[in-house]
């Protein structure tokens, strides 16, 4: 391009610069003019999605692992969501860990019972849990994370996302990867 524009210029008479400028002026103007226009004249009519994001107050090193019992922790987090609740919200999202010890394989569990009976009452809301999941398992299903109990019974423990929405499926998601400097202590052999 910068060559053309020399060869031009060292052609070019004053009447052939002006054209030449004219031209690569509407080059770029025209497109750019045609998007605005674009842009600003078509609205599109949409209906909003409103997140209700949740912050318990607590301190996550003191307060979070408490050995508060789990089904008071959940009922504090749904009554702040309750409390705070709009018409357009379509999903409340909890934090990391929000709650402990849910039983994924159980669909009885009661804290998965509360959640789902807390949006029974607000239709077209789901939510995203953060967890600390329990997953029975069989000897088949064995990793080297999985533990047992005193009774002998399998089953591993993940960090958890769960999306949950009425009549669905639960959707799960178990953290891979811990945060560096919270969680895991980066190159700890140096340290």
């Amino acid at each position: 391009f910068y060559r053309t524009c020399q060869s031009f210029r060292q052609q070019s008479t004053g009447r052939t610069t002006a054209v030449f400028i004219f031209i690569l002026a509407a080059t770029i103007l025209i497109p750019v003019i045609i998007s605005l226009h674009l842009f600003h004249a078509e609205e599109e009519e949409c209906d909003q999605v409103g997140f209700l994001i949740l912050q318990p107050g607590l301190d996550p090193y003191e307060d979070k692992f408490d050995g508060t019992f789990s089904q008071l922790r959940m009922e504090e987090l749904l009554e702040l969501a309750a409390e705070n609740i709009e018409e357009n919200t379509r999903y409340i999202v909890a934090p990391e860990t929000a709650v402990d010890s849910i039983r994924i394989n159980d669909s009885e569990d009661p804290l998965l019972m509360m959640a789902y009976d807390f949006l029974e009452q607000h239709p077209g809301v789901g939510m995203f849990l953060g967890a600390t999941t329990i997953h029975d398992t069989s000897e088949s299903e064995r990793s080297y994370t999985t533990r047992s109990d005193d009774a002998g019974n399998l089953y591993d423990i993940y960090n958890s996302l769960l999306l949950i929405v009425p009549g669905r499926d639960i959707e799960i998601y178990h953290k891979h990867y811990l945060a560096n400097g919270v969680e895991q202590i980066p190159f700890e052999s140096f340290f």
